[in-house]
């Protein structure tokens, strides 16, 4: 999921990224952030946590590399 348009919600919007390893990360959807890493282009995604996920808690903010993302959506899992 390494392109914009892929993440088609708005900011402030409620959302659920799975990773490629398996994590499940429900919050609201902050913003995208691009950086670039010698010569590799890094997108990632800034979401602050509704629900607790492994040592991180509700209200943390995370960032998640889009590369990583294997779905992400409007939903809420609980």
């Amino acid at each position: 999921m390494a392109h914009d348009q892929a993440f088609a919600f708005p900011f402030g919007q409620a959302v659920t990224a799975v990773t490629q390893s398996g994590n499940v990360f429900a919050g609201t959807l902050l913003g995208i952030r691009h950086h670039n890493e010698s010569s590799q282009r890094i997108q990632l995604l800034f979401i602050r946590l509704t629900t607790a996920v492994g040592p991180y808690t509700i209200g943390e903010v995370v960032a998640l590399n889009t590369a990583q993302i294997e779905s992400i959506g409007p939903i809420a899992i609980t």
